[in-house]
């Protein structure tokens, strides 16, 4: 599961990467560079957060998972 989140925080950092700078210049070249300053603001914003209300550990309700010991001799 370790290896999918990663995947998934890897993909959303690079599209956030390629539409950011995009999306930023749209809006100075609509509006200001203030707005530009404030999309990224609110950006900031809205990740911390979320980050704040993430739990300390996503899998505390989880069952420990059972491992074989191969070496562990059963006579």
């Amino acid at each position: 599961m370790a290896g999918g989140a990663r995947g998934v925080i890897n993909a959303l950092g690079n599209l956030g990467g390629f539409c950011g700078p995009y999306a930023v210049g749209v809006l100075i070249t609509l509006y200001s560079k203030d707005a530009g300053v404030y999309c990224l603001a609110i950006s900031l914003a809205l990740a911390a957060l979320m980050a704040l209300l993430l739990p300390a550990k996503c899998d505390a309700g989880a069952a420990p998972v059972k491992t074989i010991n191969p070496h562990k001799r059963t006579a």
